[in-house]
């Protein structure tokens, strides 16, 4: 084996170090690309979700508003009473 002087030494150690450095940095790159894929199915699916729920209240509200209009023209204005009211002209 020759030899190596201390410049030789931390020129070798050095490259290996940046190889090190490289090969950390790559697998870090690929988890966050993974990481990102996996947010990206997440956001996806939370925002089908979301239009679902949206829908599912825009439903309610309206069945709502049939219910009310159904009890204040029933209940609350029964039609004996509308019929003495004045008619309008």
């Amino acid at each position: 084996m020759p030899y190596l002087g201390y410049c030789d030494f931390r020129e070798v150690s050095d490259r290996e170090s940046a190889r090190r450095s490289r090969r950390r940095k790559q697998a870090r790159l690929a988890d966050l690309e993974m990481q990102v894929e996996k947010l990206k199915l997440e956001n996806a699916t939370l925002y089908k979700e979301f239009n679902d729920v949206r829908q599912q209240l825009h439903e309610a509200d309206t069945r709502a508003k049939k219910i009310d209009n159904h009890f204040a023209s029933t209940i609350l204005f029964p039609e004996p009473l509308l019929s003495h009211l004045p008619k309008e002209k």
